[in-house]
């Protein structure tokens, strides 16, 4: 939801007319097929230089109604120049949903303005509100103003599914939960590690070129009893469909896990990670950067896994959020 911002300051005021906050997100979950990705994209970007104010001219935004609960805005911020005086020496702060954002920059649309990002998560229990945020632009000589705004959230109404799986993996033993407590403890920490810096460059792709078989968010039903959310989107994949990096990144884990089987999680910074589940081969090992599309591994059925696919997932701020999001948001 783009809404004019309003502007407090301090030391300044004049300056604070020449910026303009605006949010990015979906409203619904995209059900695109790989090759729809790009014209979805190309859409947004002619539907964003639509929106350019005709007088301020230093921001765009793609014009959408809200975001889903469970789903991901991103949050624009366009700084003039002659505010800035030296990027190494300005500072964005922000908080949305108790989380801290994290901006990064990115091409601005005009001469003159700076241009910066952020990912927001929407938990996935988050209620239809419309959330203030205010992003403070600082410099180093502590000269500031402030953008206030709001995002509106929407509900998803994520519908339900039955699945019907090995019983160890809905009621494990307690051998299977002294287990699943210490690989809880090191995801943990692999989530908390992440990279202080933009590890990606330019937008996400499509993990393996196949048609989506269930989505994020999905109510899981598993052998007759609810378990969950779906936290990730799957993929139809026979066993041995090489599964590719959908970003630049470094490879954080690699390993078998009790729920997710042989489990690839890709570092991308600024606390965004992509996870690649109950792959039937491992290709990479921990530490290791890769570039988008680079060879992961094989699709397989390791794990909690009803028949054989590939479990795309994405955690952002140690917030497992929708995938579709990333892939039509994140630049």
């Amino acid at each position: 939801m783009m809404e004019r911002s309003r502007f407090r300051h301090s030391k300044i005021a004049p300056l604070a007319l020449g910026m303009v906050l605006s949010f990015s997100g979906c409203k619904s979950a995209p059900l695109a097929v790989p090759n729809e990705l790009e014209l979805q994209r190309q859409q947004d970007a002619a539907e964003s230089e639509k929106s350019i104010d005709p007088v301020q001219a230093v921001a765009a935004a793609f014009p959408v109604s809200g975001a889903r609960s469970g789903g991901i805005a991103r949050v624009d911020v366009w700084v003039p120049v002659a505010f800035s005086g030296n990027a190494a020496g300005m500072v964005l702060e922000a908080e949305a949903f108790g989380n801290r954002l994290q901006f990064y920059p990115v091409k601005s649309p005009r001469e003159g303005v700076l241009g910066y990002s952020a990912l927001v998560p929407i938990p996935f229990d988050a209620r239809p509100s419309n959330l203030p945020v205010s992003v403070r632009v600082r410099r180093m000589d502590q000269e500031s103003l402030v953008l206030d705004s709001k995002l509106k959230v929407i509900a998803a109404n994520y519908p339900s599914e039955t699945l019907t799986v090995d019983p160890r993996h809905v009621k494990p033993d307690s051998k299977a939960i002294k287990r699943i407590l210490r690989e809880k403890s090191i995801l943990g920490k692999v989530y908390r590690g992440s990279a202080r810096e933009k590890l990606w460059d330019g937008p996400f792709e499509h993990p393996v070129s196949s048609i989506p078989t269930s989505e994020f968010g999905i109510r899981r039903v598993y052998n007759g009893e609810m378990q969950s959310f779906h936290q990730g989107k799957d993929y139809r994949a026979v066993v041995g469909t090489p599964v590719l990096a959908s970003g630049a990144g470094k490879v954080a884990f690699a390993g078998d896990l009790y729920m997710t089987g042989n489990t690839v999680i890709i570092d991308h910074g600024l606390g965004l990670f992509t996870i690649y589940a109950h792959l039937s081969a491992m290709n990479v090992n921990e530490g290791k950067l890769v570039p988008r599309g680079h060879l992961l591994g094989l699709s397989g059925m390791t794990g909690r896994a009803s028949g054989p696919h590939l479990h795309f997932g994405v955690n952002l701020n140690r917030l497992k959020v929708d995938p579709n999001d990333l892939l039509r948001v994140a630049r």
